[in-house]
């Protein structure tokens, strides 16, 4: 990763999940992740 150029990423294939389910599942977390992730830094900018 860059520095100067961060940035946040996740992958997966649809044929890792055995179902739609799973799929939601996995992309809540990742969603959630990222909110985590960036909650602080926006925090520190909207002072």
């Amino acid at each position: 990763m860059n520095p100067s150029n961060p940035s946040f990423a996740s992958y997966a294939r649809l044929a890792d999940f055995a179902t739609d389910d799973e799929c939601r599942d996995w992309l809540a977390q990742q969603l959630n992740h990222f909110v985590n992730a960036f909650r602080p830094r926006l925090k520190a900018l909207a002072r």
